[in-house]
């Protein structure tokens, strides 16, 4: 920092310190966001100060000293917590913290009531304080990449925040703020062709244009647009039909021309959007938990299991209680189950008899609605899994030989467990799980041996049976009936007697 910049002597000192603890000298700087390290003076004092990049692992309060600062840029550091002493930045309107380590945000950062503008992209931040509500003058917050625990929807400060912002249902806003993040090309009108969009009516999108931005995927949150005729997404980058898109059921206009898609993609957009949207459904990524005792945590290689399924393409994120998982186990189950869509019980004698835990997670998880696929370990059998309602014909055996394999296995199982049973949809749901229990039984059926055995001796009039069917002489329940009629040694008149 050159000596004669006529800066008030507290503003002096403290330019110094920082310079000090970043061990860089500060330029003046004529536009403060387009600098990583820099400083804006204005009569004496600094309004604006950018240090980013300089591996700040705490927040210097020397900073404080700076009575008329309004911006300041510490993005790309390391910073872990902010100090409660932060309300002291008196003047600040516009601060950037983003792409740090900030696990928690203190509740004197509500007393900052000038800001207008906040950054917090890409750091390990779970919840907001209530103290954010006081933030009136708050005009952009930016919040992507956090591991929430809380529901940003749910705080009726950002709702509100949303709905000014984009003058919109708050859900249909912050389906915009996360397209932010899948933008990959600024958002450009050129020649009078709009690539970037929207239609509203009633505080509802009805449509939308997202052209050649450089799109590879659409937020899981898109579901939002409930209201949505129209979506243009003409000339970006999907390789398969953005799998998101299932829950909008108004939709009537569906435009992917321009994007490298697979074929499977290209056949189904021949369809009926009905038919398009529920192929979407039947890939939409999930939520699974993977229900487990404590001690059969290394056995079932619990993590390996949960690391592998949320590499694949069709699972967002696999929760599980881990080995030496710290404070309230039960809270973790309550926040996580409801968030799920899939719940994967590892059934082992402690599982099933002994562990609390497992019990209050099928507990919750039939309170939910949400379906549950049992793993069945080697020192129980079927009839132990029948005791506590879980079904022999949807479940799987595990196989710690090859746990690779195994997961493979699993991850081909549930995706055709997701194209079955629709995992939205309750009492839909409800209905495709007994067709499965039908289909699976009567497969079982057919592959004994002795079935087998069966129809060989009754090849030629099983031949004649369908041969009936397929001339349309008989129905598909007749056909049925009098196939296992056949199998069970009865012939066709004792059975219509038997009906009688």
């Amino acid at each position: 920092m050159s000596e004669d910049l006529n800066l008030k002597n507290r503003d002096y000192e403290a330019i110094k310190k920082v310079e000090t603890i970043i061990g860089k000298s500060i330029p003046v700087a004529r536009y403060i966001n387009s600098k990583p390290i820099g400083m804006k003076i204005k009569d004496g004092s600094v309004l604006g100060l950018a240090l980013s990049n300089c591996n700040l692992k705490r927040f210097p309060k020397e900073i404080y000293k700076l009575d008329s600062l309004e911006i300041l840029n510490l993005s790309n550091n390391d910073l872990g917590v902010l100090p409660d002493s932060i309300e002291n930045l008196k003047s600040i309107k516009s601060l950037n913290l983003e792409k740090n380590s900030l696990r928690k945000i203190p509740d004197s950062f509500g007393n900052l009531i000038m800001l207008q503008e906040l950054y917090l992209n890409f750091n390990n931040i779970e919840n907001l304080p209530e103290s954010f509500k006081k933030l009136n003058n708050l005009v952009i917050i930016e919040l992507i990449e956090n591991p929430w625990k809380t529901n940003l929807l749910t705080l009726s400060w950002y709702r509100k925040y949303l709905e000014n912002k984009y003058s919109i249902e708050a859900d249909e806003a912050f389906v915009l703020e996360e397209l932010n993040d899948h933008i990959i090309t600024s958002p450009k009108i050129r020649k009078g062709n709009i690539f970037f969009g929207i239609k509203k009516k009633k505080k509802h999108i009805k449509s939308l244009i997202l052209k050649d931005i450089g799109l590879t995927k659409l937020p899981k949150s898109f579901g939002n647009l409930k209201h949505l005729e129209e979506l243009f997404l003409r000339f970006n980058n999907f390789t398969n039909i953005p799998y998101s898109i299932w829950p909008l059921k108004k939709l009537k206009n569906l435009d992917l021309y321009g994007n490298p898609l697979d074929n499977q993609s290209k056949n189904m957009l021949k369809n009926r959007i009905p038919v398009i949207l529920e192929f979407c459904r039947e890939r939409a990524s999930i939520n699974i938990f993977i229900s487990h005792a404590v001690d059969d945590y290394n056995y079932f290689h619990i993590k390996e299991v949960s690391n592998y399924l949320e590499m694949q393409d069709e699972i967002y994120e696999a929760f599980y209680c881990e080995e030496d998982l710290i404070g309230n186990i039960e809270d973790f189950m309550n926040e996580k189950i409801p968030k799920s869509q899939l719940l994967l019980f590892f059934a082992s004698e402690k599982s099933i008899n002994s562990s609390i835990d497992c019990k209050h997670e099928l507990e919750l998880a039939k309170i939910h609605d949400i379906q549950i696929i049992p793993i069945k370990g080697e020192n129980i059998d079927w009839d132990d899994l029948k005791e506590i309602n879980l079904s022999r014909e949807i479940g799987k055996e595990f196989n710690d030989e090859n746990i690779h394999s195994f997961c493979e296995d699993l991850y081909d199982y549930i995706k055709k467990f997701k194209r079955e049973i629709n995992l939205y949809d309750f009492g839909e749901g409800k209905l495709d799980k007994q067709i499965m229990n039908i289909k699976m039984t009567i497969n079982n059926y057919f592959e004994s041996p002795k079935i087998k055995e069966k129809l060989n001796e009754n090849l030629n009039q099983i031949e004649e049976i369908f041969q009936k069917f397929s001339d349309n002489e008989i129905s598909p329940i007749k056909y049925i009936q009098e196939i296992f009629n056949q199998m069970s040694g009865k012939s066709t008149k004792e059975s219509d007697d038997s009906d009688k």
